[in-house]
């Protein structure tokens, strides 16, 4: 069969559906018809190189498209599929399901109020997600096989464009039949909230934050995951939460000032329960940050936990291990040509606590000044040591 290309002019309700080899779909709203349109395009049993577009971004004046619903159906058995969506408006619903082998879906949102969700199943699965304007919220669910998936969540770097990229929702979820799945998410704006949902094995979940106020969230479950999140310049009153349960996981947190300006006020929550997790926290030219590295398992082992702090002023940073042969370090290191001001790293106040047999803990002090720093170790078997290159500190080792 011939490849078909079929250009539709909505006023209602358009239904298309495509059928056989090499089909292609493309449905537009070019906002000429009002609100209330509906789009709706399947391709149920399709072979090899089935693509759909719906574009629905037409602007008069001030005016989009307005409460316009679309919707790609690729389902099973399938084959090479593609979707892809294109929206500009106010409160416009928008879905792509895919299921059965090679798929990839694309959505572009720009606007207020949209709703955008990819649903993917089976096979080797990529979905990518652009949210550009206020009060959006776009999900990918991925369940089976390579899944990947991107959202961005892009306001511009300058601060007085935060504002114009706000209160955005994204969300990555990839099920335990997903293996060596990857999430990413890139988060440029205010008041966003960001969450990835990982089970499985050797998965991969990535985020950036850039703007104020943001949430960034991931939760892992299995074995030989990664989280990794970063705050980058300007990033001031963020909030990043990792929560991972298993063996053989790692965890890297970076709040960093960039090239543009400082991280202030941000809080770092993790917590790594299981055996043999690597956490690493870093702080890096920052001020009152609020940091905690849990590693929590009373039968846990061999976890390994690292906090760095370099050329960064008044944090109040925690690292937290229970069960045995675990190991903990906390390094507060002054900067003469990094962070914030003299960059002498003062004024933080740091606990390192373990509790178990046979753990090692460690605090290095160097170059820095005015800061509280306290160890304590309960158990049998154990080692701290708190090394200190500077003045005026408070010293507490307790060891029970």
């Amino acid at each position: 069969m011939s490849r078909k290309l079929l250009t539709i002019l909505l006023v209602l309700s358009i239904s298309v559906v495509a059928m056989g080899a090499d089909n292609s779909k493309f449905a537009q709203d070019d906002g000429l018809s009002g609100s209330n349109n509906t789009i709706i395009q399947k391709q149920k049993t399709g072979t090899y190189d089935n693509d759909a577009y719906t574009l629905i971004q037409k602007q008069i004046g001030d005016i989009y498209s307005v409460s316009t619903k679309g919707t790609i159906n690729q389902n099973s058995p399938g084959n090479w599929r593609t979707g892809h969506q294109t929206l500009a408006g106010t409160a416009i619903t928008a879905l792509i399901k895919q299921s059965g082998n090679w798929q990839t879906a694309t959505q572009t949102i720009k606007g207020k109020g949209i709703t955008a969700k990819i649903i993917q199943s089976n096979k080797e699965n990529t979905a990518t997600q652009t949210v550009r304007g206020i009060d959006h919220e776009a999900y990918i669910t991925q369940a089976g096989r390579e899944g990947e998936a991107t959202q961005t969540i892009n306001g511009g770097m300058q601060p007085e464009n935060f504002e114009k990229n706000s209160w955005n929702y994204a969300e990555i979820i990839q099920d335990r039949r997903s293996r060596k799945a990857k999430a990413t998410q890139t988060i440029t704006g205010f008041a966003n909230e960001a969450l990835i949902e990982q089970t499985g094995t050797s998965n991969t979940a990535t985020q950036t934050i850039i703007g104020q106020q943001n949430i960034a969230e991931t939760r892992q479950e299995g074995s030989n995951n990664c989280a990794n999140t970063v705050i980058d310049a300007d990033g001031i009153d963020n909030e990043v939460y990792i929560a991972q349960k298993g063996y053989f996981n790692c965890m890297d947190v970076t709040v960093t000032e960039g090239d543009c300006g400082l991280s202030i006020a941000n809080v770092v929550r993790t917590k790594q329960a299981g055996s043999e997790n690597e956490g690493t926290i870093e702080i890096d030219g920052s001020i009152g940050n609020r940091v905690t590295l849990n590693q929590p398992s009373t039968n846990g082992a061999l976890n390994i936990g690292t906090i760095d702090i370099s050329g960064s002023d008044n944090n109040k940073v925690k690292l937290l291990q229970k069960g045995r042969s675990n190991e903990g370090t906390i390094n507060l290191v002054g900067c003469n040509d990094c962070g914030y001001g003299n960059n002498s790293t003062q004024g933080n106040n740091v606990l390192l606590k373990q509790i178990g047999v046979g753990n090692t803990g460690t605090v290095n002090v160097t170059d820095t000044s005015f800061s509280t720093v306290k160890l304590i170790q309960k158990g049998d078997g154990l080692v701290g040591n708190i090394d200190i290159v500077g003045e005026l500190h408070a010293v507490e080792i307790v060891i029970q």
